[in-house]
Order: C-alpha cells, then structure tokens, then sequence
C-alpha cells in the first residue's frame, strides 16, 4: 500500500502570549489531493488517483526562553496537540473512508537568532508522544 501526494495548500495560525511561562496557541487545516495504490481484502490490485485529502489540527503549547545572548535565544517547550485526518475513497470501487485521530504531546526545543532588527530565522527540532491514535 502506497499513498503518493500530489501537492496540498493550507493556512496556518499561532497565537503567542509571552508570560512565565510562554503559552502558544497553534491551529492549521491543509488540503490536498493524493493518490493510492494497493490492494482490496481479497488481493485484487487497487489504484485510485486524486483522492480528497485534508488535516486539521490544534495544539496548546507552554514553554521557557533561555537567552543565550544578545542575538540568542532558545526556547524549550512541551504541550498537548490533537490531529485529525481524512482521505476519502468511499466513492471508488473498492474504497472507503479513512479517518484518522491523535492525541500527543509535542516535546521540543526552537532556536530563535536575532539577525536584524525586526528579523530572525531559527530551527525546530521536536518529538511527539502518541498518547492515543485511532484510524
């Protein structure tokens, strides 16, 4: 089984009250389109092209800024995010609806360098705990 996507947009949006500690509010929704390929119960092969795709999600985030210097800073941070996805082939022989649901808690770390006034550019790295997923 295979899926391949074919491009996505979306919208994106994040909220940051900077208090002790720095909550975030995070939310996006994408949607696309991908194609699959695999197989019916019984073996029969299976290709289905320009399925309807979307995924939205929400997370609340809490974390600490570490100042490094002056042009600096890292920020740690931890939360909880809740995910959901659908692809549709319920209207395809064969097909059905996939829906997919997690909960997680994101852990991770954000380089934040200061390169003007006004401008900065950084990193991500961070790792999520499935606490629960259900497809």
């Amino acid at each position: 089984m295979a899926s391949r996507y074919l491009g996505s947009q979306g919208i994106f949006g994040s909220y940051t009250f900077y208090s002790k500690p720095i909550l975030r509010i995070e939310g996006r929704y994408s949607w696309g389109k991908v194609d699959y390929e695999g197989g019916t119960w019984g073996g029969t092969p299976l290709r289905i092209n320009n399925i309807d795709d979307y995924i939205w999600e929400l997370r609340v985030l809490a974390g600490n800024d570490v100042e490094l210097s002056e042009k600096s800073t890292i920020r740690v941070y931890t939360g909880i995010g809740y995910r959901y996805l659908n692809d549709d082939l319920s209207p395809f022989p064969g097909g059905y609806e996939r829906e997919s649901n997690y909960i997680y808690t994101p852990i991770g770390i954000e380089t934040i360098p200061v390169l003007e006034k006004e401008f900065s550019l950084g990193m991500t790295l961070e790792y999520d705990y499935l606490w629960n997923g259900t497809q």
